[in-house]
């Protein structure tokens, strides 16, 4: 930072001025001055600014501390002027700092809520790559809905012969008993496709979350895993999951889920491989059953104007299939939205609240 022949430098200049008493800063500035030309005529500017910031660095702990000083002083005299005016009108400022304080928390509150609302389901991770596909149902001339639930097996039908489909994952969400020794309780339970977890952020406290979920594993959340095996690991352990009265089978523990984010706007207490659908007397490839929900994840987020131009054919096979439950058109909601959007969809697997409520 070289100035003009015998000028300082600017910034060092500024620094050592606020350094110096202001009684004697006019003439110790123009001793540095003159120093520095000295220097300048006989060893050169870069030597006479070295110096120059010498000094400079001297005069640093006077100026931190001078700073300081007179700042807390300040701050001292701002508040004696303060409590004395609140001492003095006792009323009028419990009334004041009351309303200033309901105001701020008010604020704070009401950026919390509408902020969790519009940014549920954010934390997953590939968010603006998944899509929950809705559909349009006419039920007579005057009575269509849109629907959050999908004929079962469109996620599969568009994984194999849509190729911007990277895969898709269903929910299909049903009821059962598990038991453990002699507890045994009905609890509610999420048949889905084993790469759910690979979709979605959600994180396992216990497991490994990568590997897929076999035939006959199973995933608990927390609060599940605790009820049955207490302080136990019960990673491999076994659990019976009874479908009936007729109907039960033996289940491996596959992992144990972490406490869901306050922001998931769908969650689980169980989760075993859709294909257990067929202990129902489900058949997956029937477009006359329904899942609660299909889930499609995309290489790229921007196909999915490409995608609905080829939604053609399933509508047409659901329809033929099932005409009581007609099909007029597919669409797709992104993750980021569907939960801020879920008030206008029936049978949605989101909960989100409505607008005016917000």
């Amino acid at each position: 930072m070289s100035a003009a022949h015998g000028i300082p430098p600017r910034l060092a200049q500024w620094i050592l001025s606020h350094s110096v008493s202001p009684e004697i800063r006019y003439g110790a500035m123009g001793d540095f001055e003159q120093i520095y030309s000295e220097i300048t005529e006989t060893d050169g500017r870069r030597r006479a600014d070295a110096w120059y910031w010498r000094q400079v660095v001297r005069s640093l702990p006077f100026f931190i501390s001078d700073t300081i000083i007179w700042t807390l002083i300040m701050l001292k005299n701002y508040l004696f002027v303060a409590y004395r005016n609140l001492y003095k009108n006792k009323a009028s400022s419990i009334v004041n700092v009351a309303g200033l304080s309901l105001a701020v928390a008010s604020a704070i509150l009401s950026f919390l809520f509408i902020e969790n609302t519009y940014t549920r389901d954010w934390f997953h991770e590939n968010a603006d790559n998944i899509f929950l596909v809705e559909n349009y149902i006419s039920r007579g001339q005057d009575n269509v809905q849109l629907r959050g639930d999908t004929p079962l097996p469109l996620g599969p039908a568009m994984e194999t012969e849509i190729p911007q489909v990277k895969r898709a994952v269903r929910i299909f969400s049903g009821e059962i008993s598990l038991q453990r020794s002699d507890n045994t309780f009905q609890e509610s339970v999420w048949y889905a496709d084993p790469d759910i977890l690979d979709m979605f952020s959600f994180r396992l406290r216990l497991g490994d979350k990568s590997a897929p979920i076999g035939h006959d594993d199973i995933i608990l959340n927390d609060a599940l895993a605790t009820k049955y095996f207490g302080d136990e690991n019960p990673i491999g352990k076994e659990l019976t999951v009874i479908f009936s009265d007729t109907t039960s089978s033996t289940f491996l523990v596959k992992g144990v889920a972490a406490p869901f984010s306050p922001k998931a706007s769908f969650r689980f207490s169980a989760v075993i491989h859709i294909d257990h659908l067929k202990v129902l007397d489900i058949d997956e490839t029937d477009w006359s059953y329904t899942t609660r929900a299909t889930f499609i994840e995309l290489q790229d987020p921007s196909d999915i104007e490409l995608i609905a131009a080829q939604m053609e054919g399933f509508r047409v096979e659901q329809n033929e299939t099932n005409p009581d439950r007609a099909v007029t058109e597919f669409l797709f909601a992104n993750l980021r939205t569907v939960s801020a959007k879920s008030y206008a969809v029936s049978g949605d697997i989101s909960g989100g609240s409505h607008p005016a409520a917000v």
